[in-house]
């Protein structure tokens, strides 16, 4: 097993255009305050992401072992790749934007939210150069403990996530932590694997959830049938 390489995010200045809109901000007062936070958090953040590469192998149609970590869940029989080589991620938006909160009230604290979810992205963004420039991946796909539909990989299964990248509960290079609840904080933080794909996957294809603003594609009953 290789040693966990920690990836900064590229700067990547935030579209306030877009996100004014998305934000519905009309008048020019909450413009104003909105342009101004988001410098202050595209000045502090450091959003950044540690990813594991690992042999791995699938022993059953929904185990995955890593060395001797087990992974259980059905996830594992909807994804569409050998998995013999897996990358274990974690990205995050970084802990750096925390002092920004006093003093803000409802709806600020929202846009900076907002933020903090594309500081993320670039995070992601990041873990997807890394995998397609540096390892040669044409096609990936990420899955994640909790995401999807119920029990399709069980969210205590974090835990072996952050044990495989170097602790059960605290990641120090990412300042990131997993609550006894199996909460990660900042709460704008994700983790779980990524893998060489040879069909397009996501977790959402295994959800039935309609009204998701964070849905990356549409419900797949084929796809249920199989896997649920």
């Amino acid at each position: 097993m290789s040693t966990a390489i920690l990836l900064p995010a590229a700067p990547e200045p935030f579209q306030l255009e877009a996100l004014s809109a998305r934000l519905c901000l009309q008048e020019e007062e909450d413009r104003q305050a909105f342009r101004a936070l988001a410098a202050a958090a595209e000045k502090l953040g450091r959003p950044r992401a540690l990813v594991l590469e690992c042999l791995a192998e699938r022993t059953q149609a929904q185990e995955l072992r890593i060395g001797a970590v087990t992974f259980r869940g059905r996830v594992f029989a909807a994804c569409c790749g050998k998995l013999d080589r897996v990358f274990v991620y974690c990205a995050t938006c970084g802990p750096e934007t925390r002092p920004l909160e006093d003093g803000l009230d409802v709806l600020q604290s929202y846009w900076l939210d907002q933020l903090r979810l594309e500081q993320l992205k670039a995070a992601q963004h990041a873990i997807a150069a890394f995998l397609h420039q540096d390892r040669g991946i044409k096609r990936i796909a990420a899955i994640g403990p909790g995401a999807g539909a119920e029990g399709l990989w069980p969210l205590p299964e974090l835990a072996k996530v952050f044990a495989l990248l170097g602790d059960t509960r605290y990641l120090a290079p990412l300042g990131v932590e997993l609550t006894e609840s199996m909460l990660m904080l900042p709460e704008k933080t994700t983790a779980g694997l990524y893998y060489a794909a040879t069909e397009d996957f996501h977790s959402c294809q295994l959800c039935q959830r309609e009204q998701c603003p964070n849905r990356k594609d549409a419900f797949n009953p084929r796809l249920w049938a199989k896997t649920m």
